[in-house]
């Protein structure tokens, strides 16, 4: 049950290994919250598919749907809580950058008729938590029927989805 002191050696030596890797890499800097947020969310995106949406052109007029894009999920339950009362909605983001028109989940998706581009705000159907296993991977099924709705104003659609674990998508 004792393990021998060159076995130590060897795994203390791969922490310090890590420790001093980190240290270079990283330099001493200050952030402030709203910072660090940042830039773990622009660290977080991963792009699965690009069909011509994407990038947004200051000249477009951008559809923003789905209540997430005003209330985004940036924490999951249990132990991930960041307090977030500075952190800007996308919405206010890409109202900040774009010509936006704004439909919220359930709104008029027509107002959508003759936007270049929409990017619509979706996530599971139940929230993501430690403790308790989802019931299913399903998007939300008002959002994933409007998204679908979305097509007939507009060709050009990018998903943004905001989950904290796989999402079944072969209904988008």
């Amino acid at each position: 049950g004792k393990i021998s002191e060159k076995e130590l050696d060897r795994a203390v030596s791969n922490v310090l290994k890590l420790v001093q890797k980190h240290q270079k890499r990283k330099q001493a800097r200050t952030f402030h919250k709203k910072e660090i947020v940042s830039e773990i969310i622009a660290d977080s995106i991963v792009l699965l598919k690009n069909e011509e949406v994407l990038p947004l052109h200051k000249k477009e007029i951008i559809g923003v749907y789905g209540d997430s894009a005003k209330n985004p999920l940036i924490q999951g339950g249990g132990c991930a809580k960041i307090l977030s009362e500075d952190i800007e909605s996308l919405l206010t983001l890409l109202q900040n950058k774009f010509t936006v028109v704004y439909v919220p989940t359930g709104g008029d998706l027509s107002l959508l008729k003759g936007v270049d581009k929409v990017i619509a705000f979706t996530g599971g159907e139940c929230s993501d938590s430690e403790g308790y296993d989802r019931k299913n991977i399903r998007l939300n099924p008002i959002e994933e029927a409007e998204i679908n709705q979305i097509t007939q104003y507009c060709d050009k659609v990018c998903c943004v989805l905001q989950h904290g674990g796989v999402l079944q998508l072969d209904k988008l």
